[in-house]
């Protein structure tokens, strides 16, 4: 085999490389490729259902056991406030205190059912987790 072979035989070699690498080097890429992610963003916290709603208007306190904070929610018209959220406020276990008038339901030790939310894609930030409890109001 002279040189000019030998050269041609190199370079179709290195072709076939760079072609065999563009094509299945750039493959294993192509999940991060096609991964877009939106920009929308979210809040992690305590769902709390109240059902059926009081005839009055209402005061929801909810707190952590062997914390000090607690989180308050006031609702002067009881058919815009069903379901009160409390952002930032993700406990394992919660105590909630319903006022509607001079009656108070006291629900203590519950454990909210979480959820995960992904809302930009399943592989994109942020995550946001929304714990679920529901609680009934004082019978009058």
């Amino acid at each position: 085999m002279d040189m000019r072979s030998r050269s041609c035989v190199m370079r179709q070699a290195t072709q076939l490389a760079l072609a065999s690498f563009l094509v299945f080097g750039l493959s294993a890429c192509s999940d991060q490729l096609q991964r877009i992610c939106t920009d929308i963003g979210c809040y992690s916290g305590l769902e709390i259902q109240v059902s059926p709603a009081p005839a009055t208007p209402f005061r929801i306190e909810a707190f952590a056991p062997g914390f000090s904070a607690v989180y308050t929610q006031d609702c002067a018209n009881p058919a815009d406030c069903t379901r009160i959220f409390l952002p930032e406020f993700t406990p394992d276990v919660v105590n909630v205190r319903l006022i509607a008038g001079g009656d108070t339901t006291f629900v203590e030790g519950a454990q909210p059912q979480y959820t995960e939310s992904r809302p930009n894609g399943p592989d994109c930030p942020p995550i946001c987790r929304t714990g679920h409890i529901t609680i009934s109001a004082p019978s009058t």
